[in-house]
């Protein structure tokens, strides 16, 4: 199962990258570039499943998980839940 992380440079997000050890993308965090990276990444075809960190103002000691997003004018919808990742956090082998 191929998983690419992605993160924001100078962030916590960064920071989780660089603790865990796992291998992934760090966008240079200007909305630009990040968008051009992270779609030459999902246009590879190489991926089963992205997970992009990042922060979310207001919000401590939690998982907030999106499951709705928008890159342009094409919208994305997951519906990933927190069993879904428990169940492939065990396959991948996460801690």
């Amino acid at each position: 199962m191929n998983l690419l992380f992605t993160a924001f440079r100078g962030t916590s997000s960064e920071l989780l990258l660089q603790e865990t050890g796992w291998q992934g993308l760090v966008l240079p965090n200007d909305k630009r570039k990040d968008a051009e990276l992270l779609s030459r990444e999902i246009s590879s075809g190489k991926y089963h499943f992205i997970f992009s960190f990042g922060q979310k103002p207001n919000i401590r000691d939690k998982v907030y998980i999106e499951r709705r997003q928008e890159m342009g004018r094409m919208p994305w919808k997951r519906n990933l839940t927190a069993g879904d990742l428990r169940v492939l956090s065990g396959r991948a082998g996460w801690k």
